[in-house]
Formats: C-alpha cells, structure tokens, sequence
C-alpha cells in the first residue's frame, strides 16, 4: 500500500498558492459586492451563480486554513487537517455539481434541472459519501504522526466525478459561448498542472473565482443572453 500513495511535505509547497488564495478571496468579494443585480432577479441561474461564489469563498478559506494546520502542532491537529481537507473536497465536488446546473440554467434549461437535479447530483452524492468516510478509512487522504499529508491509494476517485460534470459543462458551454469554452480548458489545464509536474500555477479558489468572474462579465454582456430562451 506504501507504494501507491504520495507524501507532499508541506515546507516545499510554493509560498506564493497562499497569495493566490488571498486574491481569491479578494476576487470573490468583489463578484459578491457585484451580485445585487443577480439577487433582485431571483432566477434560478442567479441563485445557483450566488451559491457558487459562497462554496469557491468556503474553498479558499480552508485552502489556506489547511497550509497553517499542517504546520502546527496542537493537540488534534492530525483531525483538524483531516477534516479541513474533508470540506475542501466536498465543496470541491458541490461546486462541480452546481456549476454544470448554472450552465444548463444559462443555456435555457432551467425547467430541466428543476425536474432532475437528484438524478444530476448522483456523481455528486456519491463522491460525498466516499469523502465523508474517508475520515475513517483513509483511502483517499490521511495526515501521518507529523503532520504530513499522504494522499492514499484511492485519492483520484475524487477527481471521477468532477470529470463527469466538467464533460457535461463542455457541452453545456459549446452551446452558449466558444470563448467561454476555450476558458474553461485554459483554466483548467492551469488546475492540474500540478498534478503532473508539481508547480501550482493557480490555486483551485482562484481558478473557480477566475471563471465566476469571467461568467459575471457575460451575464453583463446582452450577447451572452441572444441565443437564450428563458
């Protein structure tokens, strides 16, 4: 089992993600400043764009909780890193679901996604399960006796179900805007650089605030809405 998980040892991670989760943030106060117009509307898509911009603020702030837990040393920090990562993951997930529900939304559906948000958020509820009894089993994540944290054997069951909404997205985001698509992949792209080469390009908050933002700038545009039948 040893040889099937990775340990990421906290003092080589790049100071400048933590920087990034603080623009997040500071992004992300400046979309919800600037929801008002959504929040007057009260359509479904605006309330779903709001929930997003609350679940990315949830995101950052446990992002930049989990850098400061892994390295201190209190009694039950080992559980309090564990459960920061447990709500990373879930509103990691949460966000994946909404988001494609905020683009059928987007895309005239909203009907639709009424009717069948259960069967939608199938994925979604699945990956939860697996990620709230990974407090117990440690086969997505664990933190070992210092604090390092040790992706185990079954950590990228979490990405299976973001993968499935990010396919369903692509189509949703091909119907309403290439360019908005053409994003989507940079952003993403961006998001699991790490993954592969072990330089954080952008944290995960501020990669989810960077396509709020960009969604928030079409919402103002009345080019956006020409091919949307509310």
């Amino acid at each position: 089992m040893a040889e099937n998980i990775k340990l990421i040892n906290i003092s080589n991670l790049d100071q400048g993600t933590i920087m990034i989760d603080f623009a997040a943030l500071f992004l992300l106060i400046v979309i919800l400043i600037h929801t008002n117009m959504y929040r007057k509307r009260s359509l479904l898509q605006d309330k779903l764009f709001f929930s997003l911009a609350i679940i990315d603020v949830v995101i950052a702030v446990f992002d930049l909780g989990d850098y400061t837990l892994r390295t201190s040393y209190f009694p039950f920090s080992k559980m309090a890193v564990m459960i920061s990562e447990m709500v990373f993951w879930i509103c990691f997930e949460l966000f994946a679901f909404l988001f494609v529900l905020y683009l059928m939304c987007m895309s005239g559906k909203s009907i639709n996604v009424k009717k069948n948000w259960v069967i939608y958020g199938i994925p979604a509820g699945v990956e939860l399960i697996v990620i709230i009894s990974n407090l117990f089993t440690g086969f997505l994540f664990y933190v070992d006796e210092s604090n390092e944290y040790v992706e185990g054997f079954l950590f990228n069951f979490v990405y299976i179900g973001a993968f499935c909404y990010l396919i369903a997205a692509c189509f949703q985001i091909i119907k309403i805007s290439k360019t908005y698509f053409f994003v989507l992949v940079v952003l993403l792209v961006a998001s699991m650089a790490w993954k592969f080469t072990g330089i954080d390009l952008f944290s995960t908050a501020f990669n989810f605030a960077l396509v709020l933002a960009y969604s928030h700038i079409n919402t103002m545009n009345d080019e956006f809405y020409k091919a949307v039948k509310e």
